[in-house]
Formats: structure tokens, C-alpha cells, sequence
């Protein structure tokens, strides 16, 4: 009988002590995915009055696991970030579009970057997101479009079609677990 435990316990070591160390290259890491293209203010012209924001559906994290990599990838349509100084829009206006990305961490509208993409075409842009948004990614994590943040040109507008929050996640903490629980059983029979 003790050998039994004895033998769970270096199992549960050895289980431990692997998971660890295939964590370096996260070859247990699991992926998340929330797509959403049908949030109010999707796929309408949105000028520089009409700004909006989404909320991505909170992310089941479990205990054992932690993000070690989320980014956010929106696609818009007519962004015009590339407009030439010969672009009728950008002789009327006197400059070209811009429309900024915003993320909420915890509760701070906190710049991501702006748009890319041409004129009256679909187009995406994939923004990294750091370690201080992933409580907000567990919780659900919003979205601000300010379109045509520069000002009120008229003629400057987009359209939002989706917006895809992905990443990893790995099992970090229960590699400690089953290592530790190893280890314990181990020392309680070891006493004995």
C-alpha cells in the first residue's frame, strides 16, 4: 500500500514537473476566440458625431489558467487612413481621416491605435493587447470607435463590421498543483 502511494507521488511529480517545462513553448496553451459583427452601430456609416462603443462577451478563464496573449482584430470599411493630399475629401477638408481604437481598462478609456485601411474597401487591424487588459478580457472587454477624431468633416466616415478578441491561455498554475500535490504525498509517506 505505501509503495502505491509512494508511486502516485512520483507520478504526480514527474506529470508536474512536465507540464512545467512544456510551458516554455506552450505547447498546452488553449485558445479563446469571441467574434462579434452585429454590436449596435455595426455596419453604418459612422462620421465624426456618431461614435460608439461594444463590449466583447467575458472569457471563462478557469482557475488553472492565466492569458499569456490576447489581441483584437476589427474590420472597417472606407478608413481612408491612406488617402493621397489629391483626394477630393482631402482638399475639402484640408486633412486625411482618422479614426481612433479604444480599449476600457478598468474603466479608463485607454488608446489602442488608429484604423488602417483604404478608401471604399473592407480592411483589417489587429491591435496587441498588454497584460493590464486582461481582467478586462475575463469580464468583458469594451470597445470605443472615435470616428473622424480629428474633427467634423462630413464626408469622413466608417463602418465597423466586426470585431474578433482572441488569444491564449495556459494551465500555468496546475502544473504548480500536481507538482506540489507530488511532492506533498511524497513527504507524507515518506514520514512514515
Amino acid at each position: 500500500m505505501k509503495s502505491v502511494a509512494i508511486k502516485c507521488g512520483f507520478v504526480l511529480v514527474i506529470a508536474g514537473i512536465f507540464l512545467f517545462s512544456s510551458l516554455g513553448n506552450q505547447s498546452f496553451a488553449l485558445s479563446f476566440n469571441d467574434f462579434i459583427n452585429n454590436a449596435p452601430g455595426f455596419n453604418q456609416d459612422t462620421n465624426y458625431n456618431q461614435d460608439f462603443s461594444w463590449t466583447h462577451n467575458p472569457i471563462p478563464i478557469s482557475i488553472a489558467s492565466t492569458i499569456t496573449y490576447a489581441e483584437v482584430k476589427i474590420m472597417a470599411y472606407d478608413v481612408d487612413s491612406d488617402a493621397t493630399d489629391t483626394d477630393p475629401k482631402v482638399i475639402f477638408s484640408g486633412r486625411k481621416e482618422v479614426d481612433n481604437i479604444y480599449a476600457y481598462d478598468n474603466g479608463l478609456k485607454t488608446f489602442l491605435g488608429p484604423l488602417i485601411g483604404g478608401s471604399s474597401v473592407w480592411e483589417y487591424t489587429t491591435f496587441t493587447l498588454g497584460s493590464n487588459f486582461y481582467d478586462d478580457i475575463i469580464n468583458g472587454l469594451t470597445l470605443y470607435l472615435d470616428s473622424d477624431a480629428l474633427g467634423n468633416n462630413p464626408y469622413w466616415v466608417c463602418q465597423i463590421g466586426s470585431s474578433e478578441l482572441k488569444g491564449t491561455m495556459v494551465p500555468l498554475p496546475g502544473a504548480f498543483i500536481l507538482f506540489g500535490t507530488g511532492l506533498f504525498r511524497l513527504a507524507i509517506y515518506r514520514r512514515n
